[in-house]
């Protein structure tokens, strides 16, 4: 019998940690050479100087020291920064088979289950073509000049709020680009600067601002979401629980498909689908593929509405 005290206990445990780190260090360490880096510590590599806030000035602000093109270690995960256009171009659009894919992240695909998302499944995913074919549909040039009277109408409606009202130009803006997006995607009418839908995508997106500022500690260490919320290091779970929520009250899907249920419902990218002219009835998986492109189209538009604050001072 080995009869350690809790000192020497520490002491393994910790060996054992260093050594576990270690072995993961080596082992996925990349084989090739890879561009300049911000200094780094041994163990969490630059985590701790990963930004909490508008991440994209420090990146830019490391760009001038360290090129167009450098990388950043987080544990065992190598990041690329792209700066300038030429890099992107040449990197995602000439050699995109090589290097486009979707970044893996255990606490979005394992823990907030978004692995279905459209901007979640990689590439070679069965759904992914269909997904594209049904945003395709949605956002075709053939589609877009049916939305024309709508984004006049929009138009309109925000000429005459900005002559009433000049100093509320960033309610005004919101509820321009955000009524549009309700509209073609759900066929909701937003009523006014304050309506219910509005102000829920600033409260989801004030959420997912406060709480991922940084990757969380089950993306380095993914057997952490097997443990209970008490234990340490598993505060991702409590953010996953607000995000989740967030989520649930900000798409309206339900909304709109009990209104075509009823019969009483604009037309819309969801009624398309779920009314299609053949009278036919999607099965419940393609109902769950439309669920998911609705909530991509709507947070593709949901995001400008988000930082229209954000870009309109620089």
């Amino acid at each position: 019998m080995f009869d350690l005290s809790a000192m020497d206990a520490l002491k393994l445990v910790a060996a054992l940690t260093l050594s576990f780190v270690g072995f993961i260090y080596l082992t996925r360490r990349p084989a090739l050479p890879l561009p300049p880096s911000p200094p780094q510590h041994w163990i969490s590599g630059n985590y701790r100087d990963m930004p909490k806030r508008q991440n994209y000035r420090t990146y830019a602000q490391w760009a001038k020291i360290y090129g167009p093109v450098f990388h950043l270690r987080l544990f065992d995960r190598y990041i690329i920064i792209l700066n300038n256009a030429k890099s992107t171009l040449d990197l995602l659009e000439s050699r995109s088979n090589i290097y486009s894919d979707r970044p893996r992240s255990v606490f979005l695909d394992k823990v907030v289950k978004r692995n279905q998302g459209v901007f979640r499944i990689p590439f070679n995913h069965p759904r992914f073509r269909i997904y594209r074919k049904m945003m395709h549909s949605g956002l075709s040039p053939r589609a877009v000049q049916g939305y024309q009277p709508l984004q006049t109408r929009e138009v309109n409606i925000l000429l005459r709020s900005l002559a009433d009202a000049p100093k509320d130009f960033i309610p005004h803006l919101r509820r321009n680009a955000g009524s549009l997006i309700l509209k073609v995607t759900y066929g909701y009418e937003v009523t006014s600067d304050n309506d219910d839908f509005i102000q829920l995508v600033e409260r989801a997106f004030q959420v997912s601002a406060s709480r991922l500022t940084r990757p969380m500690p089950v993306e380095f260490f993914p057997f952490l979401r097997f443990f209970p919320s008490w234990f340490p290091f598993t505060e991702f779970k409590q953010v996953a629980v607000e995000l989740d929520e967030a989520r649930t009250e900000l798409i309206p899907f339900q909304w709109s498909k009990n209104l075509i249920d009823s019969g009483n419902y604009t037309d819309s990218f969801v009624s398309r689908f779920l009314r299609p002219e053949d009278g036919s009835i999607p099965e419940e998986e393609d109902q769950d593929i439309l669920k998911w492109v609705a909530v991509a189209l709507y947070v593709g538009g949901a995001d400008t509405v988000r930082f229209i604050p954000n870009v309109l001072p620089q």
